[in-house]
């Protein structure tokens, strides 16, 4: 009969146990499942429960990546550059094109030449594919007198209503500089062209994913203060200045 009861009483740890351990299986794999996760836990030997994953652990949801957001990195040479036009030149039996996708393709010794000594107001633009923050712009100028005597760099967020963020004036070389703003397309207006046109060898550009003030024109920023292009302060509302929040929201 005390083994009858005893036996009872193991058999019941034992379920307790169990049902312990497979609640807390189809547990993980809810969550594992919302994350994508295929590899999902094993019982060990000894009855315990225990992850084993054929790679690095899963990434949750939740979990914090706002540091690679804010990181700068070189944005521009994984965009589609396009320009208002472009030239070709004849040397012997070679042609060159100087088309606007020399302008990011990570090549120095190519470039983008508009061949136009002429005409004021040609550009070159590109198209980073989705709206960045935006700090620093480098360009490197083709030799021979062929950099712009004043340039804009514009921003926008459709491709046709762009804003100016910085002008300056071109020089032989490289020029790197801070800019400050935000935007889908960065182009490069030309002002006043080259004494022989407008050349560039490489157009680079830094930027983060995560906008924050600091890219903002400071009415900008005291509208959207305390909202990223991630969260925040929603795009909706009544009055002037929450039809302007909803513009610049438009631009994110």
């Amino acid at each position: 009969m005390g083994n009858s009861k005893v036996l009872k009483g193991e058999k019941e740890k034992m379920r307790k146990k169990y049902a312990r351990l497979l609640s807390g299986f189809l547990a993980f794999a809810v969550m594992a499942s919302s994350a994508g996760v295929n590899n999902l836990p094993v019982f060990a030997s000894n009855g315990e429960m225990e992850i084993r994953y054929e790679s690095q652990p899963p990434v949750w949801p939740d979990e914090d990546t706002s540091d690679e957001k804010s990181e700068v990195k070189e944005i521009g040479s994984q965009g589609v550059a396009t320009a208002s036009k472009w030239t070709t030149e004849t040397k012997g039996d070679v042609t060159y094109e100087y088309k606007p996708e020399l302008v990011n393709d990570g090549d120095p010794s190519t470039r983008w030449y508009d061949g136009d000594n002429k005409n004021n107001g040609n550009w070159v633009c590109i198209d980073l594919n989705k709206t960045y923050g935006l700090s620093e712009v480098e360009i490197d100028w083709s030799s021979g007198s062929v950099h712009a005597a004043k340039y804009q760099v514009q921003v926008s967020g459709d491709g046709e209503n762009f804003r100016s963020i910085y002008t300056g004036e071109g020089v032989d070389g490289i020029q790197k500089f801070s800019v400050k703003g935000y935007g889908r397309y960065v182009r490069l207006y030309f002002v006043e062209h080259g004494t022989w046109g407008t050349s560039i060898d490489e157009l680079r550009i830094y930027g983060t994913e995560e906008i924050t003030a600091e890219h903002m024109e400071a009415e900008d920023a005291e509208l959207l203060q305390g909202r990223t292009a991630r969260g925040g302060k929603p795009c909706r509302g009544e009055g002037a200045a929450e039809r302007q929040r909803r513009k610049i929201c438009e631009r994110l």
